[in-house]
Formats: C-alpha cells, structure tokens, sequence
C-alpha cells in the first residue's frame, strides 16, 4: 500500500502487541481507537506507541474523556483525528 502514499493507514485492534506490529512493518502512520472510549482503554495502546494517529470518536467517549484522551496523546506526542459519526435525518 505504500506506493499509494497514504496520510494514513485506519486499523483497529484489541491487540496493541498486534498493532505495534503492523505499525513496524510499513512507513504508512497507523490510525487506531476509534472502537475505544475511555482514557484508561487507550493507555496500553498509547504506552507502547502502538498507533501513529490518535482516532477518538467524541459521540462515543463524550468531550470530556475526548480531551482526556488528546491529553494523553498529546503528552506522548501523537497526533490525534477526533471523529463524528455521519448522522443523516
């Protein structure tokens, strides 16, 4: 996939061992934690730097764990993609 040159490849595991795996094996930044919604559910994912991008899906984890979550992103020094779920009425 890299000759693609994509911002960035969106996994999602229950596995950080895994991801970090995956994560080793391309140049493509790994994207991951969308499924996750609290601060304590990203922390092994975050202490092994198994993911490049931080994915937080605010409907799912509310403002408050969101900014939670970007705190710990940010301390590590990883980027994080907040998320909505496209709602169409």
């Amino acid at each position: 996939m890299e000759p693609y040159e994509l911002m960035w490849l969106e996994v999602d595991s229950n596995d950080p061992a895994a991801l970090l795996e995956l994560k080793k094996s391309t140049r493509i930044p790994i994207c991951s934690g969308g499924f996750l919604s609290t601060a304590k559910a990203f922390d092994p994912f975050l202490n092994m730097r198994a993911m490049d991008i931080v994915n937080v899906e605010v409907a799912g984890c509310g403002l408050t764990e969101a900014r939670r979550i970007a705190t710990l992103a940010e301390t590590r020094e990883l980027n994080i993609t907040p998320t909505m779920p496209a709602v169409i009425y």
